[in-house]
């Protein structure tokens, strides 16, 4: 085996072309590292002194009436991810910051692509990207002749004359070039390593998605080996695996969330706003009148005056506690649909092992679908125990002579600051399970299809 892995070595290194590739990735990817740091430390930067200087004005405050706190309001900002140098996954899509207030479940808003130059909007630069898309594409370029080309030589037959088995024939083409690229990856992957840890991010999730990508690339050689083993002449197997680089990585990915947009599609912004003013309206009807009848015949008080709990204080949590059931109807159809969604394209992963490749590297970053709707479900608690500590804070405290309490910074500090917490690497894998299978489910297919060509050979 060694012999065979030195003889294509050999032959691959003779070839000036693919030298001139691997060079172009190397580079490629190690700009794209620097670029991603660069960005993914700014990012960082600015949400911890924005989460910082948000909890100093929440603080800050005054004193004032506690329910003008409640909606003074306090942004929750959403941390850059699990692996921000490595892909940016949905993030820049939707939204990296909420606004929490009283009565209302905001949508997260600031999404960097709305500010995005545009050269920026031409496509992401991501690693993730490169990886996932375009060393496939230099791996087809390097293997596409592997076979094809000594048959129109007629090298091949030598080969087979010597005595070397076709399957370790075919093993040691598609070994040599997956090393060649991996080796090209190399410094590129070493300066994500040591972006991810300058930035305190997950190394476990970096260490998986690195042998994440290592197998997707050992996949898609194994895969181009075979083609080329089975065609009839070297330019047929070019032709074959382009037509599939194309439609695993651009055709079937864009048909795909298309048909899942299609089949699940999500409320309007103005069918949702006239959900929540119905809603309102009718909290606006409601009288205040039952809810102190009630309080006084529990206190065996006769005027509201004499109640020694602040009636607005309970009544205002009642209404919140209305608003949250009502919010998690709303809210819960929009999250469900997107839901559906994902599991569309976690499925259509069967038919592409890039788009399998891009679920699974998107969970291990921390910027898919899962954890977005971790981060508002987080912010959401949040809001809600904001309101909680507030109205639970002056709920004996009540009016004395019409004169409101005020509150200050002791209560206000009650509140802590906000900390999203990412799902678990297992919890993150869990959720994109059918990608994981189909990821497996291509590798084992790709082993097949070079056993399959090698006995074709004999």
């Amino acid at each position: 085996m060694s012999a065979l892995l030195l003889k294509e070595w050999r032959e691959l290194a003779r070839d000036g072309r693919a030298g001139i590739a691997l060079a172009l990735l190397a580079v490629t990817l190690l700009f794209s590292a620097w670029s991603n740091h660069r960005d993914a430390a700014a990012l960082v930067a600015a949400e911890r002194a924005a989460a910082a200087a948000e909890q100093a004005r929440w603080v800050g405050q005054g004193e004032k009436w506690f329910h003008s706190a409640a909606h003074y309001g306090v942004w929750a900002f959403r941390p850059p991810g699990s692996l921000p140098a490595v892909d940016p996954g949905i993030r820049p899509y939707v939204g990296t910051a909420v606004w929490m207030e009283a009565h209302w479940q905001n949508e997260v808003m600031h999404r960097p692509a709305q500010d995005a130059t545009v050269i920026e909007r031409f496509g992401p630069f991501s690693p993730a990207i490169l990886v996932g898309v375009l060393a496939p594409l230099v791996i087809v370029l390097l293997a596409f002749g592997s076979v094809a080309s000594e048959r129109e030589r007629g090298t091949w037959t030598l080969v087979l004359a010597q005595g070397a088995a076709p399957l370790r024939v075919l093993l040691a083409k598609a070994l040599v070039v997956w090393l060649a690229v991996a080796a090209a990856l190399v410094p590129g992957l070493v300066a994500l390593a040591w972006s991810t840890q300058r930035l305190d991010a997950d190394l476990v999730r970096f260490a998986a998605w690195t042998g994440l990508a290592a197998l997707h690339l050992a996949m898609v050689a194994a895969f181009a080996v075979a083609v080329s083993a089975r065609a009839a002449s070297a330019s047929r197997a070019l032709v074959f695996c382009l037509c599939a680089w194309v439609f695993a990585s651009v055709l079937w990915p864009r048909l795909l969330v298309g048909l899942a947009s299609s089949a699940e599609p999500l409320p309007t912004r103005a069918e949702m706003r006239a959900a929540y003013d119905e809603f309102r309206a009718a909290e606006f009807a409601r009288s205040p009148r039952a809810l102190q009848h009630e309080l006084m015949r529990r206190h065996g008080v006769e005027r509201v005056e004499d109640l020694p709990v602040n009636w607005m204080a309970i009544g205002f949590q009642r209404s919140e506690e209305r608003g949250n059931a009502f919010f998690d109807r709303l809210w819960g159809d929009v999250f469900e649909r997107m839901r559906s969604q994902q599991r569309r394209v976690h499925w259509g992963s069967a038919l592409s092992p890039v788009v399998a490749f891009g679920t699974l590297s998107k969970a291990l970053a921390g910027n898919d679908l899962q954890h977005y709707l971790a981060f508002v479900a987080q912010a959401e608690a949040h809001r809600r125990e904001i309101q909680r500590v507030l109205n639970a804070g002056n709920e004996r405290r009540p009016d004395v002579g019409g004169q409101r309490h005020l509150s200050g910074p002791e209560l206000w500090s009650r509140v802590d600051a906000f900390r999203f917490r990412a799902p678990s690497l297992g919890a993150a894998l869990a959720g994109v399970w059918p990608a994981l299978l189909a990821a497996l489910a291509w590798s084992v297919a790709a082993l097949l299809a070079l056993l399959a060509a090698s006995r074709r050979l004999r």
